[in-house]
Formats: structure tokens, sequence, C-alpha cells
């Protein structure tokens, strides 16, 4: 029995996500597809548009056997935390071979990979000085660790490997010995993969995508993962909001072609490619959440159901529903804001000081944004704050169950046999951390008020069955 993992949000779940689940089986040559998917708060730093029983409904549908809900702590953590979260819970399954995951280069993939290395081990001191200048600059984090690590490479000190010493790794899933080795010596001045500029290095480590993908890389060296990588290459500039697609080779005619497979409402998908999540949600907000025609042919059959039903009752939520509610939150924990998670003094004295100016989520967000903190940085810190979520909490981790299919019942009972979590299958989900019950009773909360209809408590859903 062999097993493939995917850390997702699917919200909503377009055609993209659909392909890169039917490649992750075929590359992996999977029995299982497992999702571990982001509940009703994302790493946008934003609520989930969509409910995540009918996310995860719409996993099943596309091809996922089985979806598991990635802690509400993760799920609306930074890059480092979310991919940390999800290759925890997939490794600790005991069961999982594979972890699959979408890269925007497939010619840089290497690099991206002694990447990991290098930023799973103790960094040098040049890279921290190099980083730290970059940051007191005004640099934000992202960009600036790109930089540094750039700055590094063409003084011929990143440790990173040569191509040929990578591709023998890839055996052993990618890692060789599973251990960073950033204390070998490039004092010589040959700098490896020479055939790439430190401008190309720094733009690739700064792409969304493959700083996940760095991310979840290096979460794997550091558990030790036996988990092979299985990287999907996406299609498209999704920074534009419109073509992103997926595909598991360089030969993006033949892959497109392939896309075609891929079950839509009856029309081919653009030549261009899939159509980003963050391109049908903005498309929903410009168009009163009514689904542009244009977009309809970008999410498969069962999900453009699924997602049209929800709309048509009002089950959705966006980010403005949570200006009153983080107001409150806000105004009652003045002083204390560094006891939640991402916040320290500097940025809790930052929200003190433009308190007062307060009108909504998104606009006091951008109001306190600096060079120093990132726009999405801030989103998740004041989203911790809504959802208590604190730094000197640490609830213990559970596999909880949001649907299989039927013919997955032989991986659950892998999955009970060498699991080193709880796995939470059945009502009343005792095992799930209070923080997460929390989460989603907010979600709910919105969704009750906005449609008149009672309150579903979390311990009593029903997990789906297909």
């Amino acid at each position: 029995m062999k097993t493939v993992g995917i850390i997702a949000e699917y919200d909503p779940l377009h055609c993209g996500h659909a392909y890169h689940l039917k490649k992750a089986r075929e590359l992996s040559g999977a029995d299982y597809v497992i999702v571990v998917m982001s509940p009703d708060f994302t790493q946008r730093g934003e609520p989930a548009l969509i409910d995540k029983w009918i996310r995860g409904r719409m996993a099943l549908e596309a091809g996922a056997d089985l979806v598991l809900e990635l802690p509400v702590r993760s799920a609306a953590g930074s890059a480092e935390f979310f991919a940390g979260g999800g290759v925890r819970l997939l490794d600790s399954l005991g069961c999982v071979d594979a972890l699959s995951f979408g890269c925007e280069e497939a010619d840089k993939f290497e690099l991206l990979r002694q990447a990991a290395r290098f930023f799973a081990g103790k960094e040098p001191e040049a890279y921290q000085t190099a980083l730290r200048n970059k940051l007191r600059e005004g640099v934000s984090f992202p960009r600036a660790r790109a930089q540094a690590f750039a700055s590094l490479h063409e003084a011929g000190r990143a440790g990173l490997a040569a191509p040929g010493r990578a591709a023998r790794a890839a055996s052993d899933g990618g890692f060789s010995s599973g251990k960073a080795d950033n204390d070998r010596d490039f004092s010589s001045g040959n700098a490896p993969y020479a055939g790439f500029t430190p401008d190309e290095i720094m733009d690739s480590l700064a792409m969304p995508n493959n700083i996940l993908a760095i991310e979840y890389m290096k979460a794997a060296i550091r558990l030790g993962s036996p988990m092979k990588m299985i990287p999907v290459k996406r299609l498209g500039d999704y920074h534009q909001g419109q073509a992103c697609a997926y595909t598991g080779s360089s030969d993006s005619r033949d892959n497109l072609q392939d896309a075609d497979n891929v079950q839509t409402s009856g029309r081919k998908v653009h030549p261009g490619g899939f159509s980003s999540a963050s391109a049908i949600r903005t498309a929903l907000l410009e168009h009163s959440m009514i689904l542009p025609e244009r977009y309809i042919s970008q999410l498969p059959s069962s999900s453009l159901a699924l997602l049209s039903d929800e709309l048509k009752c009002g089950r959705w939520v966006v980010p403005g529903d949570l200006d009153l509610l983080l107001h409150h939150e806000l105004l009652d924990m003045r002083g204390r804001l560094q006891e939640f998670a991402d916040i320290d003094e500097d940025l809790s004295n930052r929200i003190d000081r433009y308190l007062n100016q307060y009108t909504g989520f998104m606009q006091f967000a951008a109001l306190i944004q600096s060079k120093q903190y990132t726009l999405a940085r801030i989103r998740r810190s004041l989203l911790h704050v809504l959802l208590r979520i604190r730094k000197d909490e640490k609830p213990a981790l559970c596999a909880r169950v949001l649907g299989f299919r039927k013919t997955a019942q032989p991986l659950l009972r892998q999955i009970s046999a060498h699991s080193l979590v709880p796995l939470s299958t059945g009502i009343p989900f005792s095992d799930i951390p209070n923080e997460d019950i929390y989460a989603s009773h907010l979600w709910e909360m919105i969704v009750t008020n906005k449609t008149g209809r009672g309150l579903r408590h979390e311990r009593q859903r029903q997990i789906i069955v297909m």
C-alpha cells in the first residue's frame, strides 16, 4: 500500500487542484491520497470563504481518499508553521510515503531542495548578518531571506550541493542523510549552481509557492521524515490573478492536453491554464458573490455545484464579516497583545498606537502595515487575537477526519495501527483542541447570523463518507 499526502486549503477547489490531485497519485504511484486541509481560517490571514466540510467534500469528489483537518494554529500561521504543521501531521500517521506540492519552476527544484537543506540546519553567521542587514533596511522577511541566501551563494558559501549530488540524494527522499550540511567549505569560489545568477536565485526563493515548497522540505528534514518529495509545477502567473495551472513536466502543451481530462462543467479550460483560488474569490467579491461566466469552466463540476449552493444560501464568510468581532477583541486585550502568536512588542505597540483609527479588519491591517511587517503577517497576527491563539499554548496533535471514501477503509486501518497521534473519527471528537472548536464556532456563528439558521455544534458534525 502506497500513500501520498497533500497539504491544501481548497478555497474553493478548482481545476488546477483537481489536476494536482491526479498528478500526485500518478507521479507517486500511490494507492491512496490523503489531503490535510485548512479549517475555517487560512494561511493568508483571512476566514475561509466556504465551510471546511464543503471543501472536504470537494476534495473527495476531486479524487482524495481521506481528508484530515489541519489544526487552526498551523493553518493560520506563517509559511513555516503552515508547512510544518501539515508535514508533522502526515509524518505522524506512520504510513505516508510521499508528499506532493506545487512549485513554480521545475527547472529550479534542485535549488529549492538544497535551499531547504540550508535553512533546516544551523544558519551560518554570514547569512544571519546579511539577513539582519536586509531587515534593518526595511526589506520584508521573505525577500530579505532570499536576498541574504543569494548573497551567500554569490560568495560561494551557501553550502549548496552540486546538481549531481542532489540527484543522487533523490533516491533517499531527496535529502541524503536528512541533515543539513551548512558547514561545507566553498571558500574556493566555485559556487554551486553556477548556472543561476544571484538575481535568479533571489527571485526563485521569494515566489510564494516556492517558499512553501522549501518549508515543506525543511520541515521533513528536521523531522527526519522518510517521505519522498513530489513537486508538481505550476503554470501561469498567479500574482496577476489569472492563469495558474499545475503540471508535472516541462512540456506545457502535453500537460494542458492532459488537463482536459479533468472533469469541468462541460467547457474546456482556457489554454493559458487554471485560474487561482485567489482570482475566483476576488471575482466573487467584485460581482456580489455571483461567479462570472468566465470562471465557471475553472471549477470541476462537483465543486461548481457545491460552491453555487453555498453562495445561493448565503453560507460564506469574507474578511469584512470579522470587523466588529476583531475590534472588540483588540479593545478587550489592549495592553496584553504580546500573549498572542506572532505578535512581538513592536507590533503590539503599533496596534495600540493606531487602534483608535480602526474601522474594519482589512482597513486596519493596511493601516499598520510597514516595511517591517508584511500585510499577510499583520492579518495573521490580528487573526491570532480574534481566535485566541496564544504563544505559550501547545495543544496536543490529533488527526481529525473530515471525510473519506468507503474504499479507503484499509488506509484507515493502517493509520489506526501505526499513527503516533489519535485518529479522531467520530462524535463527539473529544480529542480536538478547544482552540480548533472555538475557531469553527466563530465561523459558524457568522453564517448563522447571516442566514438565520441554527448553529451546528462542531462536536456534533457528521464525517463525510462517500
